[in-house]
């Protein structure tokens, strides 16, 4: 039989592997905003110098 700590930290790792996903998912998103809102500038700073 395992020691308790090791079973607590599987417990815990199968716990936050949900997690781990929702906060990739969201890094990915900010960083996809992110070159949203470059493209958007430089856009429109083309814009204004036409």
């Amino acid at each position: 039989m395992a020691p308790r700590h090791v079973e607590g930290e599987i417990t815990l790792g199968l716990m936050m592997r949900p997690l781990k996903g929702v906060i990739e998912r969201e890094i990915e998103a900010g960083l996809r905003n992110t070159w949203r809102i470059r493209e958007v500038g430089r856009r429109l700073i083309q814009r204004l110098l036409i």
